[in-house]
């Protein structure tokens, strides 16, 4: 298999749910797959600035780099996609402070999943260890 595709995401906290995105018709993922709000690094693109493009674009939430806490951790899986197996690597960023009103991308809606629930979940690979490396930071 090819080098793992760089991708960023962010786990954003809240009380005691978590804010996710489930996936739709138009995302690459299978449908109604749960992720964190993430995606591909560009070229020449660094992840910090991955996981803020990606934040607002999935979300229409706002962080600046400031709000951003790194977990110190890359994730890896492979990852079926609706066409492909894909190699992945990730990596996340708690968001400390954001500001904005939520709103659905053509890709994703966003959600916020009680965390006691996210085993009941039909979650994307890391997702949950993601989740529990933020909550213990």
């Amino acid at each position: 298999m090819s080098d793992p595709i760089k991708t960023a995401a962010v786990v954003v906290l809240k009380e005691d749910r978590v804010l996710l995105v489930r996936h739709g018709a138009k995302a690459d993922h299978q449908i109604n797959t749960y992720g964190l709000p993430a995606g591909k690094v560009q070229l020449g693109e660094i992840e910090r600035d991955a996981a803020l493009r990606e934040f607002r674009e999935e979300t229409g939430l706002a962080a600046v780099a400031e709000d951003l806490l790194e977990i110190p951790k890359l994730y890896s899986a492979t990852i079926q996609q609706k066409e492909i197996t894909k190699l992945f690597s990730m990596k996340v960023y708690k968001i400390l402070h954001f500001t904005g009103t939520l709103k659905n991308s053509d890709e994703t809606t966003p959600e916020w999943a009680k965390i006691v629930d996210l085993p009941s979940l039909n979650l994307l690979p890391n997702v949950a260890l993601a989740i529990r490396d933020a909550l213990q930071m």
